[in-house]
């Protein structure tokens, strides 16, 4: 039996995610930073904490246990090093996905610019969701894009998106977007139900997922200004007391988009600046990047061109063989900002589609040449 020799573009493609590879290991292990501040404590300390995690959703503080069960507590250098290594899967899957809805060369681009993008990088030296994140969604835009039966991409899709949840609640604004993507609509609708609902219904009354997501809606619109109207049954939240039920956020959060149209518009318009604006998660990644010149440089404007390259591309390169990562993408943005607050950590989730988008923008598929009948 003949051998199947490798295509240049898999072996280029592969030469990418061996190096975005050995670009993370190294800085995994020379990162001295500690990730004891921002959430990056907290989640180590629900992680250290015995028993299920309840006060997060539970699938990272869940992954921190078991990475310290076998390397040590608190061994960073152990996170950081597992976190790169999905990370160079991110890198794969993002070669898959846009060569699926582009060409071989859109892939290998797409890689490249994932394999030395900043972001992409630095969150893998945290305690935070980021990494998990970004491979989820990965995933799941290569099942959109796969050539697999209809039922099969439904179901994994919906899976996909609940591990998602698991790691990072706001990954379910991709639901919608991705039942608009997908043919079996019936079937992902059903999926959706049969493990969303008993999800939801535990962290209604056991977990804080829900508390949490509606304390963010509230945040997102209520107005601490000294004489703003201030929401009568949540000013205990604004204390500090985690124990007041999620109901009083949403009712009070709705309240104001309801009375204050205006200041409501103003507040979305604020956030979606955040789209289109340089700038970085400096209060996070700033001890991991350092204090260099050039450095802030590149974090302040990295990802200005993958914005302007990647909107454009989604403009220009639009249609029914990148929709299935487009519609999900459109939808999280849209939900995010309406229903929660919006930073550049949120951010994170749009950028592997601007990258795809970017690369298909340059290196666009060649269009078929129309065959005319013979006479």
């Amino acid at each position: 039996m003949r051998k199947r020799i490798p295509q240049p573009a898999s072996v280029v493609a592969a030469a990418v995610v061996v190096a975005s590879l050995a670009v993370r290991i190294y800085f995994a292990l020379r990162c001295s930073a500690l990730p004891e501040y921002s959430d990056m404590g907290y989640y180590n300390d629900v992680a250290l904490t015995p028993g299920f995690p309840t006060t997060l959703p539970p699938a990272y503080p869940l992954f921190l246990r078991a990475v310290y069960a076998i390397f040590g507590v608190r061994n960073y250098a152990a996170v950081f090093v597992v976190q790169s290594v999905l990370s160079s899967l991110t890198v794969y899957l993002m070669y898959r996905v846009a060569r699926t809805v582009g060409t071989n060369a859109a892939g290998i681009a797409a890689a490249a610019i994932a394999a030395v993008y900043p972001n992409f990088i630095l969150y893998n030296l945290t305690t935070l969701t980021e990494t998990w994140s970004l491979l989820i969604l990965l995933a799941l835009f290569a099942v959109l894009a796969a050539s697999v039966p209809e039922t099969r991409r439904s179901i994994l899709a919906v899976m996909l998106l609940v591990l998602g949840f698991l790691f990072k609640p706001v990954m379910l604004f991709f639901l919608p977007g991705a039942w608009l993507a997908v043919r079996k609509k019936a079937v992902f609708a059903a999926a959706a139900a049969v493990l969303f609902v008993p999800l939801a219904l535990y962290e209604v009354f056991i977990g804080e997922t829900f508390f949490r997501a509606a304390s963010t809606f509230h945040k997102a619109y209520h107005d601490p200004t000294p004489g703003a109207a201030a929401p009568d049954d949540s000013s205990q939240a604004e204390e500090g007391d985690e124990r007041l039920p999620g109901a009083p956020y949403l009712r009070t959060g709705w309240r104001y988009v309801v009375d204050q149209r205006a200041r409501a518009l103003e507040r979305i318009h604020e956030k979606s600046t955040i789209l289109v604006s340089r700038g970085w998660d400096q209060w996070v990644l700033r001890p991991i990047a350092g204090e260099g010149k050039w450095t802030r440089f590149l974090m302040d404007y990295a990802y200005v061109p993958v914005m302007v390259l990647g909107f454009v591309g989604m403009a220009r390169r639009y249609g029914p063989r990148n929709r299935m990562i487009a519609l999900p993408a459109i939808g999280y943005v849209l939900l995010v900002l309406v229903f929660s607050i919006f930073k550049f950590r949120y951010r994170l989730l749009l950028e592997p589609v601007l990258v795809v988008y970017a690369a298909l923008l340059l290196f666009p598929p060649k269009r078929e040449s129309a065959v005319l009948p013979r006479s």
